[in-house]
């Protein structure tokens, strides 16, 4: 799955892009999420921003959250987003 990672100050807080990399390894993981229609994240100072190719489910904004929670982040701190084409 190619999703596209950004963050707020990622080239003096580089630890923003990894951890974001480290989301991306579990949902890489996971046989739920695979063509999950994720197609970015956004870590914009502890909120991460979740962009969708479709509408997720609830199902899908939970687990988002609990892999956010696993990053030392309150797993509340997750927006969604579908992709304007």
């Amino acid at each position: 799955m190619k999703i596209t990672l950004n963050a707020t100050k990622s080239d003096s807080e580089p630890y923003r892009i990894t951890r974001l990399e480290k989301v991306v390894q579990i949902l890489n993981l996971s046989t739920y999420f695979e063509d999950n229609g994720i197609v970015g994240l956004n870590d914009h100072k502890g909120l991460l921003t979740v962009t969708w190719s479709h509408d997720p489910t609830e199902y899908d904004k939970k687990m988002l959250g609990a892999i956010w929670g696993l990053m030392n982040e309150d797993s509340n701190n997750v927006d969604h987003e579908i992709e304007e084409n």
